[in-house]
């Protein structure tokens, strides 16, 4: 069972910025951390602000994202608006004195995403995009066992994530607010494929896919080559529900991480013996319980403790970012998509 990191001990105030859904289940989880006080709320409006606090039991309510970033008692701001306002939002806290976790994509470009970078950097600041994946205790442990070589050395890596999407579902089809597949949730396989290979940049990257009627991509399917150590396939798709697991393949042995594998609770581990004779133990890790407020919206969202953890150790220890998914990592995966997007034609107005 998950115990609470006893280093994780200097209390920090917490506070969000948004008021959706992710937000909800994020609240809900920083409430089960030890280590962290969830303080303040701040939305568009005073009314969702105050609706989110009552629901949360969050001390303060603000009608403004800039009173939230000028409070005085919040440490950490999680930054949960859609995709369009990651890096107006983000660097609005930082430049507040404010230590950012913003959940992905981090922003919509790498150009944007590299100034986020370099604002957090300029102002001393923590900062961490939302790959709460890397946080859970099975990834950490399937990290182990390569590290290790225990599968030998990785040679394939197959990841999939798809859902069937309500087409009316405005946030995810229309390109002004960062619609699009890949950056709701092509982004979990495709960095899944980044983690099997030591976040190596791939020396080619081919992508394929179809256009939904507003020119955002609704489904694809992607190839990365990482010369001279193996390949890599990516789908991802709102047009069906998918398998969602990840597969490494390595020279000795693979690594099956079961559904849902962005958010993982057990995987098997198959070492071979011979041609077609091989040996498996499964590895399971139970979620943190997290108890109180709204219920959750989303599956396996109590692992969100885990990366409020992370974050509230590194901030203690004066961390500039987490190792689990550094800066250079998420400037690297915004550069990927934007190679992707450009070859599935997809563009932002914002990034014109």
């Amino acid at each position: 069972p998950w115990v609470q990191d006893p280093f994780a001990q200097l209390t920090m105030r917490w506070g969000i910025l948004g008021s959706g859904r992710v937000a909800s289940d994020f609240a809900n989880c920083l409430n089960a951390v030890e280590a962290a006080t969830l303080v303040a709320v701040g939305a568009s409006s005073v009314d969702k602000a105050k609706e989110f606090a009552e629901q949360h039991n969050i001390p303060k309510a603000y009608g403004s994202y800039e009173e939230l970033a000028q409070a005085q008692d919040v440490d950490i701001v999680y930054v949960a608006t859609i995709h369009p306002r990651h890096k107006e939002h983000t660097i609005l806290c930082l430049k507040s004195g404010k230590h950012v976790l913003v959940e992905k994509p981090m922003s919509l470009s790498a150009k944007d995403t590299k100034e986020m970078v370099a604002c957090a950097r300029e102002n001393d600041r923590f900062l961490l995009e939302g790959m709460w994946t890397r946080f859970f205790p099975a990834i950490k442990k399937i990290q182990e066992l390569i590290a290790s070589g225990t599968i030998g050395d990785v040679v394939s890596a197959y990841a999939d994530f798809g859902f069937k999407c309500d087409p009316n579902l405005e946030r995810l089809f229309d390109p002004k607010m960062g619609g699009g597949a890949l950056m709701d949730i092509g982004i979990y396989p495709l960095t899944a494929i980044q983690c099997a290979f030591g976040s190596a940049r791939p020396s080619e990257i081919k992508a394929t896919g179809i256009l939904t009627k507003t020119k955002v991509d609704f489904a694809a399917a992607i190839a990365l080559q990482y010369q001279p150590h193996g390949t890599g396939l990516v789908h991802y798709s709102l047009q069906a529900e998918t398998p969602e697991e990840l597969t490494l393949v390595g020279t000795k042995g693979r690594i099956r991480v079961h559904a849902p594998a962005h958010c993982p609770t057990a995987f098997t581990l198959s070492l071979a013996q011979g041609r077609g004779n091989v040996t498996e133990q499964r590895y399971e890790f139970p979620l943190p319980e997290v108890h109180g407020g709204p219920p959750m919206v989303f599956p396996n969202s109590q692992g969100f403790v885990y990366e409020a953890e992370a974050v509230d150790k590194a901030v203690a220890a004066g961390k500039r970012e987490c190792p689990e998914f550094s800066l250079d990592e998420s400037i690297l995966t915004a550069e990927l998509m934007d190679d992707i997007l450009a070859q599935l034609g997809v563009s932002y107005p914002q990034t014109q």
